[in-house]
């Protein structure tokens, strides 16, 4: 990793994701790497709120529609809660939401997603997207709106699947050709 992608990671707040990479031995990389997934893409564009208002998310509350890390189990349901009340105040629904239980990434190992009440469980992150992934699309629930770029690109991406429905942003299109993949 180049010096400047590295001090571009560390003032974006996550230092923690980078030392994962530079631990040999650790097998944390691959949630490291979902982790990062947010920081590749663009902040999406103001969204509506009830009424008149507009919301921004930041890029951790991306990286928080997407994965969410918890240090205990016992810490999920305070999660759930705020997570679904701030949904209401924003006038949507709650999707379903991967949760990782650890006090840092080299502790995690737990790996939930969660629909409604229900909690299934997983033995890694990369098998908890993939739950995911596939509820999203058995429901028909549509992808969290502040990390619908992020879900897009895994849909495209690795999985192939582009529907009539997809609105690719220049970031993913961008993203696609540098992993050489066509995207029309």
């Amino acid at each position: 990793m180049d010096e400047e992608t590295k001090y571009l990671l560390q003032t974006w707040g996550v230092p923690e994701l980078i030392k994962t990479f530079e631990e040999p031995g650790k097998n944390n990389s691959g949630i490291a790497i979902l982790l990062l997934l947010p920081y590749f893409l663009s902040v999406p564009p103001a969204i509506k709120k009830q009424g008149k208002q507009t919301w921004k998310p930041s890029r951790s509350e991306v990286r928080d529609a997407f994965i969410t890390q918890v240090p205990t189990e016992a810490d999920i349901l305070r999660t759930l809660e705020a997570r679904k009340n701030k949904y209401k105040g924003l006038g949507r629904s709650f999707q379903p939401l991967i949760v990782i239980v650890g006090q840092t990434l080299e502790e995690a190992n737990r790996f939930h997603v969660i629909v409604d009440d229900t909690i299934y469980n997983f033995t890694s992150a990369i098998g908890a997207v993939d739950g995911a992934f596939k509820i999203f699309h058995a429901t028909g629930a549509c992808y969290p709106e502040e990390a619908t770029d992020l879900w897009l690109l895994i849909q495209v991406a690795f999985y192939k699947i582009r529907t009539k429905y997809d609105r690719l942003s220049q970031s993913i299109k961008h993203l696609l050709t540098d992993l050489g993949q066509p995207f029309e």
